[in-house]
């Protein structure tokens, strides 16, 4: 080899590591879907393996709570913060806009669902159901029908107006007269049976359905974004379907 040239290659790998240049390293990340063992090379120098981990958990839904009410309000206060303190950190995650839509909306979706936990179960302990009515994403038709209900005293109007509701919703039970006839049992054996199912079901149901949602194309797009920064994704271990 030229001598010359050999002195130049030199010259310039010591300038490179004097002036701090790393050099990237190409790495393995591995990870399971629903039915495989997945695995695939990575550039450090682009993206870490947290933030490839935590962007695949964005994508799969897995980062927030639900908020289990059989859980003590402290405890669901401080998994509420730690949460929102990891999914409002972007530094967590891929940086792209595909990925940043996602995450902006599970912050979202994150505080609904800690908010709907907490004004529920505030309004079964005080037994004051007009809390119901703070809970701005259920002040729709349907969800005011239920809270107006709860908030009514006992009469035979609203029993009545209750069970069309509970009738409605065995509709699709694979036994509707058995599954009107299981409440209304129970609604017989205990004064507070129905407003604790009108609140714990139906209402808490309806409420549910107007949180923050993820449409097919955003998470689409995230996931490409996933797929982008991954070499070719090699599947083994794979159960049957």
């Amino acid at each position: 080899m030229n001598t010359r040239l050999v002195c130049a290659t030199a010259l310039l790998v010591t300038h490179a590591f004097a002036s701090g240049f790393v050099v990237a390293k190409t790495q393995v990340f591995e990870w399971d879907t629903e039915l495989c063992h997945a695995r695939a090379t990575y550039d450090d120098q682009k993206v870490s393996a947290h933030q490839l981990q935590s962007t695949l958990a964005l994508n799969a839904d897995r980062l927030i709570s639900l908020y289990d009410d059989k859980n003590a309000q402290a405890h669901n206060d401080a998994e509420h913060e730690r949460i929102q303190n990891f999914l409002r950190n972007p530094s967590n995650f891929i940086a792209h806009p595909a990925v940043e839509v996602v995450r902006a909306r599970m912050v979202q979706r994150d505080q609904f669902f800690y908010e709907l936990d907490r004004v529920k179960r505030s309004a079964r302990q005080a037994q004051q159901f007009q809390i119901l009515d703070g809970f701005q994403p259920a002040q729709i038709p349907q969800c005011q029908t239920i809270a107006r209900l709860l908030q009514s005293p006992a009469s035979e109007q609203k029993t009545a107006a209750a069970t069309r509701i509970l009738s409605e919703s065995c509709r699709d039970n694979a036994s509707p007269k058995a599954c009107v006839a299981r409440s209304l049992n129970r609604w017989a054996q205990s004064a507070d049976a129905m407003n604790l199912e009108l609140l714990d079901y139906h209402w808490a149901n309806c409420a549910n359905h107007q949180q923050p949602d993820i449409t097919d194309v955003e998470r689409a797009a995230s996931e490409k974004t996933f797929k982008q920064m991954v070499g070719k994704i090699r599947y083994d271990d794979c159960a049957e379907p």
